[in-house]
This record gives C-alpha cells, sequence and structure tokens, in this order.
C-alpha cells in the first residue's frame, strides 16, 4: 500500500531533520513531486501544508536545530523553484516580516538570506513582479536588521 501524498510529504520532513547533506536530495524529490501534483486536486492542501509547516518552524519559540534545518532545506528547494516560492511564500513572508515577535522576524531574515545565497549559486532569475516584491517586502527589513546589508540596482 503506497502512503498518501500527505503521509509522502511528511515523512520528506522528517529526512529533512536527519542531515543538511541530504537536503539537496530531499529538495529533488519535493520538487519532482510537487510536479508530479501539477494538476492534482490535492496540490492546494499540499501547498497549505507546506505553508503550516514552514510558518511552524518561523514561529518555533527558541533557537533549535529543526527550525534550523528546516529553514535552510525551505531555502534550497525554493530557490530550485522560485515561481512555487512566488506562489507559495512570498505573500506570507511579507505579512511574517511585521511580526511583534522578533525571533519570527529573525527567522524570515535568515530564510532570506540563504534563499538568496542559494538562488545566487543557482544563478536563479526572478521575473519583475517578484524582484519588485522582494526588494520592497523584504529587503527593507533585512537592512534594518543587518545595517552591512546594501542594495545594488543594475539597469
Amino acid at each position: 500500500m503506497s502512503a498518501s501524498p500527505i503521509e509522502s510529504l511528511l515523512s520528506l520532513f522528517d529526512n529533512v531533520q536527519q542531515s543538511k547533506r541530504l537536503h539537496k536530495q530531499n529538495a529533488k524529490k519535493l520538487t519532482q513531486y510537487f510536479a508530479a501534483l501539477k494538476e492534482s486536486v490535492q496540490k492546494p492542501t499540499i501547498v497549505l501544508l507546506l505553508r503550516t509547516i514552514f510558518d511552524q518552524t518561523l514561529l518555533t519559540p527558541k533557537a533549535s536545530v529543526y527550525a534550523d534545518r528546516t529553514l535552510d532545506f525551505f531555502s534550497l528547494f525554493f530557490a530550485q523553484q522560485p515561481e512555487i516560492f512566488h506562489v507559495v511564500l512570498l505573500a506570507h513572508l511579507s505579512q511574517r516580516i511585521v511580526s511583534s515577535q522578533k525571533l519570527v522576524r529573525q527567522r524570515v531574515c535568515q530564510f532570506l538570506q540563504h534563499f538568496l545565497d542559494y538562488a545566487g549559486q543557482l544563478d536563479v532569475e526572478f521575473s519583475l513582479t517578484v524582484y519588485e516584491q522582494m526588494v520592497t517586502l523584504l529587503l527593507a527589513r533585512l537592512q534594518d536588521k543587518y545595517a552591512a546589508v546594501s542594495l545594488y540596482v543594475y539597469d
């Protein structure tokens, strides 16, 4: 008997906790899984589950290896799938970046930093809309948190 899509996804996140070395392999699995669900009725449920897992990670009350590994995994996955990042997470991040909880804001910045690092390594190209949203909603807060960060726009 095969596992349900939700069980498969939860199993994948259990694997994420084993080692950061498995992140690339697990991100590839999640990408394939998402592609297989392209026309599935369950895709909205899976998107909601991804957002919920991400949100629970942001809201983890103390510093934890779980939160760090999960954010790093999400960073790699969404850098590999920038269109999914735009659909699933960008608007949600814009809400969380103004959270009253300092740790939540810090984790959003941590996620964004890892995401941009991976996106740079993978030579990811963003649509102008996504780029403008990231600049206006996220990088302004990142600059508040890390004064040494500068933004340069090249024509």
